[in-house]
């Protein structure tokens, strides 16, 4: 499945955060930005962008709001892919992100064949696992690996599927 893959994600969540809201999250790192702390127009979201219109605000990102360390923040977008769309939830609506049918057989097969379900770095830190020894006891029959597959599809489109 092609991903976004960013290169400092508390960058990128900044990033998301302020378009949810409107406000700077990326100048403002140390306490929420006040209604004053708008962020520019340049690094507004449109619903649907061409990558090379997000990866411009990507590169505006990098050069005009982050310290020095963070400035070569990127986010790298898979060449197969051309439009980058956006959605934002409200109060009367349910939004429910299916993976597509090419993700759930590469997963299923990829696992079936041996393969290991990666777990990101950010999680297995919440949880105070190095990354360099993720768990290893895998699931042992395709039963299990069916169910580890629909449990996480599950949980991520119930953590993403929310009013509001």
């Amino acid at each position: 499945m092609p991903q976004l893959s960013p290169s400092d994600l508390l960058t990128w969540g900044r990033l998301l955060k302020s378009w949810a809201t409107g406000l700077n999250y990326l100048d403002n790192i140390t306490s929420p930005p006040t209604a004053a702390d708008t962020l520019p127009a340049s690094l507004g979201w449109q619903p649907s962008m061409t990558v090379a219109a997000f990866q411009a605000i990507i590169a505006e990102v990098a050069a005009d709001h982050l310290p020095a360390g963070l400035a070569g923040f990127t986010v790298d977008v898979p060449a197969s892919l051309t439009t980058v769309l956006v959605t934002q939830h409200d109060d009367t609506n349910v939004y429910i992100n299916l993976p597509s049918a090419d993700e759930v057989a590469e997963g299923d097969n990829a696992l079936l064949a041996g393969g290991n379900y990666t777990v990101s770095a950010f999680d297995l830190a919440l949880y105070g696992i190095a990354p360099a020894t993720p768990p290893t006891n895998p699931p042992k029959t395709p039963v299990d690996e069916m169910a580890l597959t629909a449990n996480y599809i599950g949980s991520y489109t119930s953590g993403n599927c929310r009013r509001g």
